[in-house]
């Protein structure tokens, strides 16, 4: 049997843990998925701010993420 190429695809789903750091209010992203739950534990317990360096970051709402991923595509 073959696929039927009229079917459109659906883009694939991108997740991703957002930090946003209380020091200075800069938003990145700490990580995607898919990925162990235990390493994207990690990579949360150790962010650390990259603009000026608090290492106690809050997470990013779900919003402030999707802002960050559509700047990263756009970049």
């Amino acid at each position: 049997m073959t696929p039927d190429t009229n079917v459109p695809l659906e883009p694939q789903r991108v997740d991703a843990l957002g930090a946003k750091c209380v020091s200075c209010g800069h938003a990145w992203i700490v990580g995607y998925a898919p990925i162990a739950l235990s390493l994207m534990a990690e990579l949360a317990k150790r962010a650390m701010c990259p603009k000026c360096g608090h290492t106690r970051p809050d997470v990013a709402s779900d919003s402030e993420v999707l802002r960050l991923l559509r700047k990263e595509r756009e970049a």
